[in-house]
């Protein structure tokens, strides 16, 4: 009974893996690349030490959760693309005033004129 009730199934399955290997195979991913998330919660090595090992291991995209002065001194200068999040916690005080936001875009921003941002990522 457990048999004739899986053997219905394996079509379905069988389809369904066979439509998303043609979806990748038509999928450009001449253009992917690997972006790594880091965060700083936990015991994690510095800036620097991670900054060479995305370099070593060919990583081109960072995704900082927040501002963090040391991570955002240590990825300048490099050809590492930029994911940079700005906190639930100010998400308040920067839409409160306009100044708040020229701000905050000043000091994580504009101040580190080396880093290549791609994207401002607004809450978590």
């Amino acid at each position: 009974m457990a048999v004739t009730h899986l053997a219905g199934k394996i079509p379905a399955m069988l389809s369904i893996t066979l439509l998303f290997g043609m979806l990748l195979a038509s999928l450009d991913t001449a253009g992917a690349q690997i972006g790594v998330c880091y965060g700083m919660l936990g015991n994690v090595p510095p800036p620097p030490e991670v900054i060479a090992l995305y370099n070593e291991r060919g990583i081109q995209r960072m995704r900082l959760y927040d501002p963090n002065q040391d991570a955002l001194r240590a990825i300048g200068g490099t050809n590492i693309e930029l994911m940079l999040g700005l906190p639930n916690d100010d998400l308040q005080r920067i839409g409160s005033s306009q100044d708040n936001a020229n701000e905050w875009v000043q000091n994580n921003v504009k101040s580190f004129g080396n880093v290549r941002f791609r994207y401002i990522a607004v809450g978590k």
